[in-house]
């Protein structure tokens, strides 16, 4: 038996997979949302909503 881990499925159409091949998709399928679900949902703070001020023209230039 080949190392399906290794072998390129992308270009074999769904009707010609063997059962072994569908499993190996699958559980590269199941291995990326995992990946991509840590990176999507990532738990940690909220982002701070900006702030809007209003301009002021007297306030530009750098001048205190």
């Amino acid at each position: 038996m080949d190392d399906l881990s290794n072998r390129d499925l992308s270009q074999v159409p769904d009707e010609e997979l063997t059962p072994a091949e569908r499993r190996e998709l699958k559980r590269r399928l199941d291995a990326f949302v995992a990946v991509m679900r840590d990176k999507v949902f990532k738990r940690g703070l909220a982002p701070r909503p900006k702030t809007v001020t209003k301009w002021d023209p007297l306030n530009q230039g750098g001048k205190s």
